[in-house]
């Protein structure tokens, strides 16, 4: 059977973790994390400059086509069925920190770079360009003034997914009159057998002959 594309939350994670190392890597300092850990979140202080990554699916236009292609997969033969479809993510950067701003338009400025793109790409994630700027939100925690700044981008990504589909793999035909059975018909696959009296035919098309046409 073929190979399903159709990253799960982790995958999906990880992906977006990965790319967002890769667009700051000029910051030693930077640190970026998944949100709403199992074991909760670390404190950070007011000087630390941290992003929090959180992944949703949105409703697009694009989201409500399907397509079914049928093929024959391995060896025996079995029907297989794939949809393809488009997921649209929306993809949430919660940055911290004195450089919370300018990392949200690094990461944003990063992901049009072309090398970036062919990252994604390879996982069939795709940026939407049009997004909105990064918007300066500071927090207020504890007495004190965090800075913060939420980035947020939406993906279109390639989903395929495969099943094996029940098929018909014989059908028999019987052609009687008033004196009994005159000719049987066997469709297997492809290929049309039948048998009439001590006479036999077999071929990948069908020609009927007189003989059989008559009863019908």
């Amino acid at each position: 059977m073929a190979t399903d594309v159709n990253w799960n939350r982790i995958e999906l994670e990880d992906i977006f973790y990965n790319i967002t190392v890769s667009v700051l890597n000029t910051s030693p300092t930077f640190e970026v994390r998944h949100s709403w850990p199992t074991n909760g979140a670390p404190a950070f202080g007011v000087d630390n400059n941290i992003a929090f990554l959180k992944i949703f699916d949105s409703p697009s236009p694009v989201t409500q086509q399907r397509e079914n292609i049928y093929t024959q997969e391995g060896s025996p033969e079995t029907p297989n069925m794939e949809t393809t479809y488009t997921r649209t993510l929306r993809v949430v950067w919660n940055f911290y920190g004195p450089d919370s701003w300018d990392n949200a338009r690094l990461l944003k400025d990063g992901l049009f770079y072309q090398e970036n793109h062919d990252l994604l790409a390879v996982d069939r994630i795709f940026m939407i360009p049009d997004s909105d700027p990064p918007q300066r939100v500071p927090e207020l925690w504890e007495g004190l003034w965090y800075e913060r700044c939420d980035l947020t981008i939406y993906f279109n990504v390639g989903v395929s997914i495969n099943r094996m589909v029940p098929a018909i793999e014989i059908v028999g035909i019987v052609v009687m009159d008033h004196e009994g059975i005159q000719a049987t018909i066997n469709i297997e696959a492809m290929t049309v057998t039948w048998q009439e009296d001590t006479t036999s035919w077999q071929g990948e098309s069908v020609i009927w002959s007189t003989s059989v046409e008559e009863y019908f």
